[in-house]
Order: structure tokens, then sequence, then C-alpha cells
């Protein structure tokens, strides 16, 4: 079995888990997000709090699902990709085999 299928099955690989670089532009992004979010919740009142806070939790279920939905489709592509290279009828595998 190779390495990043056992790695896969023991859970050493989690296409979800990500760090973040110091200085990237991703790391930029997340502090003024939670920085932006902090004024913003510092404004609100109880009630309004309590609605962003559920505006918040749909559109985190919403990214989940376009995440898993984009992910879906990037393995997919991927796989045709591979399956394409290897099984394609072309001259550069009649090549090899002369």
């Amino acid at each position: 079995m190779s390495k990043i299928l056992k790695d896969l099955w023991y859970g050493n690989i989690n296409p979800q888990t990500r760090r973040i670089r110091r200085g990237t532009e991703y790391e930029k992004l997340i502090k003024s997000l939670c920085k932006n979010e902090e004024l913003l919740l510092s404004l609100l009142d109880e009630r309004q709090k309590e609605a962003y806070e559920k505006l918040r939790h749909s559109q985190d279920q919403y990214e989940q699902c376009a995440a898993e939905n984009h992910f879906i489709v990037g393995f997919r592509l991927g796989a045709g990709i591979i399956y394409e290279s290897f099984c394609e009828d072309d001259e550069f595998f009649k090549a090899i085999e002369d």
C-alpha cells in the first residue's frame, strides 16, 4: 500500500487542515476579517448581535457546502487527467512499446 493511502487511512492527511503562513495575503485577509468583525460586534446591541450570529452561521454552512463541492469537482478533474494520461491510446505509448 502506498504511503499516501496509509496516511489518508490513519487520518494523517486532512484536506481541510491548512496552516496559515506569516506574511501571506491569506493571513492579511484573515486578520482584516477578524478586526472588522470585532469592530462591527462592538457597535451592535444584543438583538443585533444575535441576528449577526445567525447570519454568520448560515454563511458558514454555505461556505462548507461550497468547499465540499469544489473539492469533489477538483478531485474528479484530477482523477480524469490521471486516467486520461494512462489510458489514452496515442502514439506516445506505442513508441514506448516498440
